[in-house]
């Protein structure tokens, strides 16, 4: 919403430790997604994610319900004039089904808020191992 353009590339440790998420909305961390930084010039994105693309989930429904699956969003902001400080951000997910004679998807679905103040936004999925 609000922009013209939305590109998502695959990264690397470019997020902080799991554990660097617990008490940030989870118990025990884990990631189970890969990373995707984000470059756009949007306000927001929806976000739609097949759950089939995700490792190692059973019960995604409870997890969902539970709020044990969250979208993990790193980004930076400007805290004062020329330095930038990480903040830590979680989204929760709900779930849509695509319902067509060739497919049945599950998707997980969150918005993801950007704003012209943060830079180099990345993402991944994480699950709470505790619950």
């Amino acid at each position: 919403m609000g922009g013209t353009y939305c590109n998502f590339t695959k990264v690397e440790n470019e997020m902080d430790s799991a554990s660097t998420w617990n008490g940030r909305g989870f118990l025990q961390a884990k990631k189970v997604y890969g990373e995707y930084a984000v470059d756009s010039d949007a306000d927001k994105l929806y976000i739609y994610i097949p759950s089939s693309t995700i490792e190692g989930i059973e019960r995604l429904e409870t997890m969902v319900d539970r709020s044990n699956i969250s979208l993990a969003v790193q980004k930076y902001f400007e805290k004062e004039e020329e330095q930038w400080e990480i903040m830590y951000d979680t989204e929760h997910f709900s779930i849509i089904e695509e319902f067509s004679p060739s497919n049945k998807e599950k998707y997980l679905i969150t918005t993801l808020y950007l704003g012209e103040h943060y830079k180099d936004t990345v993402f991944s999925i994480f699950i709470d191992e505790e619950i």
